[in-house]
């Protein structure tokens, strides 16, 4: 408890003189972060895949199109450079600190990959993290609380990465949803608490909810966020070298919204995490053994069958 506690304190405190804001080349579309300054034509094109196996058969045709025209080079070419005005001062700040960052690390000759490993384990996770993020809303007993609140989750770089694959290099040190209802109006309140209100109050969210209202049509609900904190602290030392910083926004339907959650979406995220698992999407809610009626632990995104039998009442 007093380790995590210490990377909640250090996060907090060094939020804004040592986060980076990952910016990834847009050709990398594996890899896209979904910022508001670099969102792009193609830059949902992974998800309407996966979320076509769900449709209904007349949004299956439409989101086929979709598929379609986002498959076309031109429409992506033509975005991007219309866009590239916008956030070429965001990518060039992101290079220019990632630059810095690695230098950091190179010169302590510890980490030789750890900007990379980190991309990674966040590409990897990304499904169990929009799980993780819709269960914290708990959007049936707090409608829209995707307005007021995102997931933040701090993972450190492991001494021994060595040892193990990409996405298995990064312990998780704190998992929480930070709301703007937790800062005091009497308070002034701490970086951390500016950033997140910062990042709920962008402007760039409109042209995601825009996005989201033709992927989903009249089954569009909201757009809500997640940021990952990457630390990277030599052994020994109390301070750390660096850290950088993933956000993600995604739009998601009605249908998620209206999923009953499992409050234990904690310990289920850092189960898959500890067990490095790469979860599916899958076709919406279930029916659970022991339960009487469909539930759901995630929002529908995705299921694990032979988790799903051993905790039962956990719906995995």
């Amino acid at each position: 408890m007093a380790r995590r506690g210490y990377f909640e304190d250090q996060y907090k405190v060094s939020f804004n003189c040592l986060i980076l804001i990952s910016c990834i080349p847009l050709e990398f579309e594996r890899f896209a972060n979904f910022t508001h300054s670099n969102l792009h034509c193609v830059g949902y094109l992974r998800s309407i895949k996966l979320r076509e196996q769900s449709l209904s058969t007349d949004r299956k045709d439409s989101t086929i199109q979709m598929i379609d025209r986002a498959l076309t080079p031109n429409p992506s070419t033509e975005c991007q450079k219309a866009h590239w005005k916008h956030h070429k001062p965001t990518c060039t700040l992101a290079a220019q600190e990632r630059k810095e960052l690695e230098e950091k690390l190179r010169r302590a000759g510890k980490y030789p990959h750890a900007y990379a490993d980190f991309i990674k384990w966040c590409d990897y996770y990304a499904t169990p993290m929009k799980n993780a993020t819709i269960a914290a809303l708990n959007l049936p007993a707090e409608p829209h609380s995707e307005k007021d609140g995102l997931l933040n989750i701090v993972i450190s770089y492991k001494d021994d990465w060595a040892k193990y694959p990409s996405h298995k290099r990064f312990d998780v040190q704190l998992v929480s949803y930070p709301r703007r209802c937790d800062t005091d109006p009497t308070d002034y309140p701490t970086p951390f608490q500016r950033e997140c209100m910062a990042v709920l109050d962008s402007p760039g969210l409109a042209a995601l909810r825009t996005r989201g209202k033709i992927e989903f049509g009249h089954e569009f609900y909201g757009v809500t966020q997640y940021i990952v904190a990457g630390i990277f602290a030599l052994p020994g030392l109390q301070v750390p070298l660096g850290m950088t910083r993933y956000h993600k926004a995604f739009s998601f339907s009605k249908d998620y919204a209206r999923a009953t959650v499992n409050p234990h979406w904690v310990m289920l995220f850092r189960d898959f995490v500890l067990k490095g698992n790469r979860m599916r999407f899958c076709c919406g809610k279930l029916d659970v053994p022991g339960s009487d009626e469909p539930v759901c632990c995630c929002g529908g995104w995705t299921h694990n069958s032979k988790d799903m039998v051993r905790l039962g009442r956990f719906c995995f």
